[in-house]
Formats: structure tokens, C-alpha cells, sequence
């Protein structure tokens, strides 16, 4: 009885040190995500778009990153369905939660574009510049 009781301990430590490992993972990801994005973020260059969505082909800032492929070259017009996906508020931490609705929002605050108001919206429909995007894009479609 007593090794079976051992066994159970051991494994219940090991699957929790696998979740635990796998969200580290994913956070660290997030964060490479977001230092790649700020350093292409204002690029002129449709290569590096075309290359950004290629080798982060559902990111949090995919979105983005497809208008502004668009923007420079039109013929590009890449189909993101089934790419966009809400961040979950429980998927990563606050503070990184917090962290990337504010680049995600840094980045399209003066746009014209008010795709990139509803990519935010998609996005972080719950984030903490949701009635400013609402309200510039309401400014923006009239």
C-alpha cells in the first residue's frame, strides 16, 4: 500500500512539474513573440512582414502584421482565418496579459486603419483600451 501511496506522489509531483515547465514555455514565448514584433513593428519593408507571418503564423500580433503586409503590398492580401484567436486572460499571467495589450495597442493607437481597432478588439476583447479602441473606431467608420 504504501509504495502504491509513494508512486501516486510521485507521479501527481511529475505532471505538475510538466505543466509548470510547459507554462514557463509558453510565457517565454509570448515574450520573444513580443520583442520580435517591437522590432519590426514600424518596418517599411514587406519582406519582413511576409517573413514574420511565416515563421509566427498565429501569434498575437499576426493580425497586425498582415495589415501592414497589405498596406505596402497589396497583391499580398494574405487569408488569416482561423488564425485570430482571443488571448486568454488565464493562458498567460497579468502582467503579461497587461504587457501585450499594451504593445498590441501602442502599435495601432494613431492608425487609420480601423481593421487594426477590430484586430485589438478580436484580440483582447476584454483589454484595458477596449472603449478607447471602440471609440476610435467609431471615430474612424463614420
Amino acid at each position: 500500500m504504501r509504495r502504491r501511496s509513494i508512486a501516486s506522489v510521485a507521479l501527481a509531483c511529475a505532471l505538475a512539474w510538466n505543466a509548470i515547465a510547459a507554462a514557463d514555455s509558453a510565457v517565454d514565448s509570448l515574450k520573444t513573440e513580443e520583442s520580435e514584433w517591437m522590432e519590426i513593428r514600424d518596418s517599411r519593408d514587406p519582406a519582413v512582414f511576409e517573413a514574420y507571418l511565416a515563421k509566427i503564423p498565429s501569434g498575437v500580433f499576426v493580425e497586425l502584421a498582415a495589415h501592414r503586409l497589405v498596406a505596402l503590398k497589396p497583391e499580398a492580401a494574405p487569408v488569416l482565418r482561423g488564425r485570430i484567436v482571443p488571448l486568454s486572460r488565464t493562458a498567460v499571467d497579468a502582467k503579461l496579459y497587461k504587457e501585450l495589450d499594451s504593445t498590441f495597442f501602442d502599435t495601432i493607437w494613431d492608425s487609420k486603419n480601423p481593421d487594426d481597432f477590430f484586430a485589438y478588439l478580436r484580440k483582447f476583447p476584454d483589454g484595458a483600451f477596449k472603449a478607447l479602441a471602440e471609440q476610435r473606431l467609431g471615430s474612424l467608420v463614420q
